[in-house]
């Protein structure tokens, strides 16, 4: 099978003003104002890490380690916008959370941060103009949890280096309140009468805090691995949680707890969310009975038994979420970094929405100009910038290509993955393995198609 690669538009994506601190060694080839190149594909080229709907259901966001946001037509897969946030060296620009107000006029997104002390910031997006109207500032270390109280008016990040819980003021932009966890946060969630927080944490609790002075109120103990995400009931009175250990524990408001689904259920937890009337727990994970395929369950939680599964992902499943009405099912994950939208009744995908091609590990200009070459995790090839794919490689299929330095030596490509077939004196930068290979003369082994 042959894998397109759509290159309808080279993006220049300027960085915005940072702060000073910002400005690290690891990022001043990254100035203020220089261009990066992306290339378009479409869709995501790069994991998807969080989703989020729009209130009325008619948008899907979701956030990825490409360093965009996409708003798709939930009807029809079509993607509507890409809002870039600003990026600089290192990880900044990586995004890996993000949530929507309940009257649909902000989103935010929080950043990864590569090492524990560096930067990650919140963005608030206006979803009218599509603008950025604060970034919020105060995390040293990846905002993996954010989620805006139920009046819309606070917004709660957790991170995970810095183990901070912040509490904002969303019209302000101010933290008005910050208190450390024990651990990494990976989850941060407000209960629905917005009076408490809860957080999932990497020591393999989850955590309750006063909202109101950041007091620690509980602690919710029985996994045996970290714990990945939390969610709490409509009513207040259930909170679930999901670890790597293959269990999803449910628990009283209080902290006691209440019912174990264990691993003949699920296996390595990645998300877990409440239906609207408490009944049903839909949860991404590993399936312990199925050589730890990825799947996404909807659990019954009285009779402690799924109802539906959901298997077209090709690899681990990083979240899923009901849509508003609860008649569909969005969930991300997996090799192509693929999102769909599926019946929560029968089980039928209603749209996928993915890049024309799997992420990119690496591209590179030709000497004339006038083609690139590019390189996935299986297969490598070259593109004309006017014509797209107009020859390519298949690096198991037909040999590997090989580089070579100016010296004519051969310089082995990362785990076997080839880097495309052509000379070149630049090679643009991978988001996600950071590859940089400068002044190398490239020449494919092998047939081309």
């Amino acid at each position: 099978m042959h894998h397109r690669i759509c290159i309808a538009m080279v993006v220049c994506v300027l960085s915005t003003r940072l702060t000073a601190d910002d400005a690290t060694t690891r990022d001043r080839d990254f100035r203020i104002g220089k261009p990066q190149l992306a290339l378009n594909a479409e869709g995501h080229t790069a994991d998807v890490t969080a989703l989020a709907y729009s209130p009325d259901g008619a948008h899907l966001f979701t956030a990825s380690s490409d360093r965009t946001i996409r708003m798709w037509d939930t009807a029809t897969g079509e993607c509507l916008r890409v809002i870039r946030t600003p990026i600089a060296g290192s990880q900044f620009g990586v995004l890996y959370s993000c949530a929507v107000t309940r009257d649909g006029k902000l989103l935010a997104t929080g950043e990864f941060s590569e090492a524990p002390g560096d930067p990650a910031a919140i963005y608030l997006i206006s979803l009218e103009t599509f603008e950025i109207v604060k970034r919020l500032e105060g995390h040293r270390g990846s905002v993996f949890g954010l989620e805006f109280s139920y009046d819309d008016k606070r917004l709660v990040s957790g991170s995970g280096w810095d183990k901070q819980v912040n509490i904002w003021d969303v019209a302000s932009g101010r933290s008005i309140r910050a208190f450390n966890a024990p651990d990494l946060v990976w989850d941060a969630i407000f209960s629905p009468d917005g009076t408490q927080v809860a957080t999932a944490c990497y020591d393999g609790n989850a955590y309750l805090w006063s909202a109101q002075d950041g007091r620690r109120l509980a602690t919710l103990r029985g996994h045996d691995g970290l714990v990945e995400s939390i969610d709490w009931s409509r009513d207040g009175r259930t909170i679930a949680t999901g670890g790597t250990d293959g269990t999803i524990r449910l628990w009283s408001y209080n902290g006691s707890p209440i019912k174990t689904f264990s691993n003949s259920i699920a296996g390595f937890v990645k998300s877990v969310q409440f239906s609207r009337d408490g009944r049903l727990l839909l949860a991404s994970h590993l399936d312990a009975l199925d050589d730890n395929k990825p799947v996404v369950s909807l659990i019954d939680i009285q009779r402690s038994v799924q109802v539906l599964k959901f298997r077209d992902h090709t690899r681990a499943v990083w979240n899923a979420i009901f849509s508003p009405d609860e008649q569909y099912i969005a969930s991300t994950g997996g090799y192509d970094a693929a999102t769909y939208i599926w019946n929560r009744g029968t089980g039928r995908t209603r749209t996928r929405m993915a890049a024309r091609s799997k992420g990119l590990y690496a591209v590179a200009w030709g000497e004339d100009g006038k083609t690139i070459a590019w390189g996935t995790l299986t297969t490598a090839g070259i593109s004309s910038v006017v014509t797209p794919t107009r020859s390519r490689s298949r690096n198991r299929s037909s040999g590997p290509s090989t580089c070579r330095d100016s010296n004519g030596r051969i310089i082995p490509t990362s785990s076997g993955i080839s880097t495309g077939c052509a000379a070149s004196s630049r090679v643009m930068v991978c988001g996600c393995c950071k590859l940089q290979i400068r002044r190398l003369k490239c020449s494919a082994a092998g047939n081309r198609s």
